[in-house]
């Protein structure tokens, strides 16, 4: 990521739609915090997803009421990003989440810590999903799936924890369109 100067605002990479980006001072604060969480990874071919490099973000839902999965999409959309699917049988085709190949859940840390459940390249980067939820679009009504002490994972709401991933497949921005300069 790079700032782009006083009043042009943080961002990683312009939407296409735009030039350059623009943000007030209050947000440009905000979203600097951001600068050490973004996070690239290149993995590997797995369940008919493509070896490819990701790019992640670690983030907090900004609202806490509604559906789990809605809240994710919206917000890691302000990132130009998607949430990352937690298993194949929830979201493997839903194009509003980011699949990257793997058989089991995320957030239970037996699944997640077991390099073999997961695409080549996963063991240096599975540690940033300890404290996580994960994408797992209607399965369970509001709820997303959690890790939970011991490695265990729960359904939970987002007014319970409100962590999770997001990911993109092309390097990501942090500004909006309405913050663009064309």
């Amino acid at each position: 990521m790079k700032l782009l100067g006083k009043g042009s605002g943080w961002c990683v990479k312009c939407p296409k739609t735009c030039s350059s980006c623009t943000a007030d001072d209050n947000e440009m604060k905000r979203k600097a915090s951001d600068k050490t969480l973004v996070f690239k990874a290149r993995l590997g071919s797995r369940n008919g997803v493509p070896a490819r490099d990701y790019w992640f973000l670690p983030t907090k839902a900004e609202k806490t009421t509604g559906s789990y999965s809605q809240i994710m999409i919206d917000q890691c959309k302000k990132y130009g990003m998607k949430p990352v699917c937690d298993h194949k049988s929830y979201c493997r085709s839903d194009s509003n989440s980011i699949y990257i190949g793997q058989d089991h859940h995320l957030p239970h840390g037996g699944h997640r810590n077991t390099n073999q459940y997961f695409p080549s390249g996963w063991s240096s980067i599975k540690a940033k999903w300890d404290g996580l939820c994960t994408y797992t679009k209607a399965a369970h009504r509001k709820h997303a799936l959690c890790e939970q002490s011991r490695g265990s994972h729960a359904w939970k709401l987002a007014s319970q924890m409100n962590k999770f991933m997001c990911a993109s497949l092309e390097e990501p921005s942090s500004a909006d369109t309405s913050k663009c300069v064309s």
